[in-house]
């Protein structure tokens, strides 16, 4: 029984140690001005400071000089305990990830993902402004419309966390914007703004408020144009 329990503990190790993060765009796609982050060959904005309402600051440190990572250089000089804990988010998500655009704030990211995935969406947001609830009226095609936004909600009790992965397409090229939102929880390293079990049903009006908040920074995102 013990030996079996060290091959176990042996597998997970040289499992975790063996991830290798997706390689990043490059420092010169993406630039950020008031809380935006802004693409000029996609003509993408995606401003989450919400339109200049919201001030926002690191979940690492609570500074308000946000941490903008734009190249795996400025990742590995990042905190170390900070490092891991993106890398596990990112290792989490259950897309192909073709290269990471982008790390806002330590709770912000932009994903560049294969067109090529499965992942059936918990939301679909229509053009026409309608959401959908998946698990009520299933998807018939797994290929996501150039004007829908997909949505996913992953959630970790562990750690207290719930991912939202929402899937945008901007001149054909398909992103995942991910909000990552930790609540309070011994080991984590985070300065999170959630004083109360986010992932508790109880404070499930919060959350979903929250939750709406976000959609709009993705639709605006999708609808947005740079010049």
């Amino acid at each position: 029984m013990k030996h079996f329990c060290y091959i176990l503990l042996l597998f997970c190790v040289t499992s975790c140690s063996s991830y290798q993060l997706p390689p990043f765009a490059g420092p010169d796609k993406w630039y950020l001005r008031n809380g935006a982050a802004l693409n000029l060959v996609d003509s993408t904005k995606i401003d989450f400071s919400a339109k200049g309402n919201a001030l926002l600051c690191n979940a690492s440190n609570g500074e308000y000089d946000l941490n903008f990572i734009l190249n795996r250089e400025n990742f590995d000089n990042y905190s170390p305990d900070y490092t891991q804990y993106l890398k596990d988010i990112i290792k989490t998500i259950p897309l192909k990830i073709d290269s990471i655009e982008l790390i806002l704030a330590d709770q912000y990211l932009v994903l560049s993902i294969s067109e090529a995935n499965n992942l059936i969406p918990d939301y679909i947001r229509r053009a026409d402004g309608a959401i959908v609830t998946v698990q009520a009226c299933p998807v018939v095609d797994k290929v996501q419309p150039d004007d829908e936004l997909w949505r996913n909600l992953l959630f970790d009790n562990k750690k207290c966390q719930l991912l939202v992965v929402d899937r945008i397409i901007k001149k054909g090229h398909h992103y995942a914007i991910v909000y990552v939102l930790q609540g309070e929880k011994k080991g984590i390293p985070n300065m999170t703004p959630f004083h109360f079990d986010i992932l508790d049903k109880r404070n499930m009006q919060s959350v979903g408020t929250h939750l709406e908040y976000l959609m709009n920074i993705s639709v605006d995102a999708i609808n947005s144009s740079v010049k």
